[in-house]
């Protein structure tokens, strides 16, 4: 079957090796045993368990289109499904960017020269090139594990290794499989580890690494750092998480974006004022 080799491989490294809990001394991990539907249960009851998020993120961005690394700090809010808010600042400029979308439509508002880009969600290419390459869909992705479909039109395989299972999602499609995941699963505490999500072709799109998970609310195991690698675009979201609050209630007025006075703003394709 298709995987990832180099850089996908040093990914599920860094996640294996970051999936206990630090903190004191600890004994030994034991290697633990689980069956194709108890993983399956486990990872729709961790998707389906995180209703909302609050946290504060350290985030980097490494890609093709210019040398070294840019950063800042932000301060992000989710509500399932897809409600999206980030604000992002840096040290000298406590508002940077701010995100507001959701499954349908995307806002960012650019303080510092008054402007705001909005679309559809199938406008976000138009992105790049004012909010770091930081995109509400890159974002959703990042932090939300997406449950394992229906086996009505899904096919899910399994491969036991020493130190992981590997979940293979399929669609199926006639007599043929196309895979579309795969789903890296630690066994000693029988966390994600990792995630491959592939197109059509067979492609390898998006490769998603957690580490240093912690159970911040009961039954509810969250990763402190996350690296998202695309592919196709020769990008690397890094996250590292800061006090997450899961499950709190949250303003609705985070996800209600209003157009600042006298900003002008640009509809994704044209502008207008």
């Amino acid at each position: 079957m298709r995987t990832l080799s180099g850089l996908g491989i040093l990914f599920f490294s860094i996640a294996l090796a970051g999936c206990q809990t630090t903190g004191a001394r600890l004994a030994p991990f034991k290697i633990q045993t689980a069956s194709l539907g108890e993983l399956t249960a486990k990872i729709n009851h961790q998707s389906a368990s995180l209703r909302t998020l609050r946290t504060k993120l350290d985030l980097r961005v490494r890609d093709n289109s210019f040398e070294g690394a840019r950063e800042c700090q932000g301060l992000l809010a989710y509500e399932a499904p897809a409600k999206i808010y980030f604000k992002a600042y840096r040290t000298l400029l406590p508002s940077f960017f701010t995100i507001v979308a959701d499954s349908r439509v995307f806002h960012v508002h650019i303080p510092k020269e008054n402007r705001v880009l909005t679309g559809n969600i199938a406008d976000l290419g138009e992105m790049q090139n004012v909010s770091m390459g930081i995109r509400p869909d890159d974002l959703l992705r990042a932090l939300t594990i997406q449950p394992i479909p229906s086996s009505k039109t899904h096919l899910v395989e399994m491969q036991e290794a020493p130190r992981e299972y590997v979940l293979f999602v399929f669609r199926k499609m006639g007599d043929e499989k196309i895979l579309e995941r795969q789903i890296f699963v630690e066994r000693y505490f029988l966390h994600v580890a990792r995630e491959v999500f592939y197109n059509s072709f067979g492609v390898a799109e998006l490769d998603i690494a957690r580490t240093d998970y912690r159970g911040d609310k009961p039954g509810i195991p969250f990763p402190r750092e996350i690296v998202m690698f695309r592919p196709n675009r020769g990008s690397t979201l890094f996250l590292r998480i800061h006090e997450p609050r899961i499950n709190t209630a949250l303003k609705e007025e985070l996800f209600e974006f209003k157009v600042p006075q006298g900003a002008i703003v640009e509809q994704a394709g044209h502008s207008t004022c």
